[in-house]
């Protein structure tokens, strides 16, 4: 598993019990990696841009996890 910054702030907020199990097994496992990636705006924009969003969570969402 690939854990950027954005994505393990909202896995800390927002993870169930089994989620939390989960995790702290993959990272004994040593099967996860943080990484360190520089956000693309260019491309986040462009997604966004092209996908039919309905509302701002979505949009949000979207924002949160384009990261390349």
């Amino acid at each position: 598993m690939v854990l950027t910054p954005a994505i393990k702030d909202e896995w800390d907020r927002h993870q169930s019990p089994f989620a939390r199990r989960w995790r702290v097994a993959m990272q004994s496992k040593k099967k996860m990696v943080s990484l360190q990636a520089d956000q693309n705006e260019k491309i986040r924009g462009l997604i966004e841009h092209s996908t039919n969003l309905q509302n701002e969570g979505e949009r949000n969402h979207l924002r949160k996890t384009v990261i390349w």
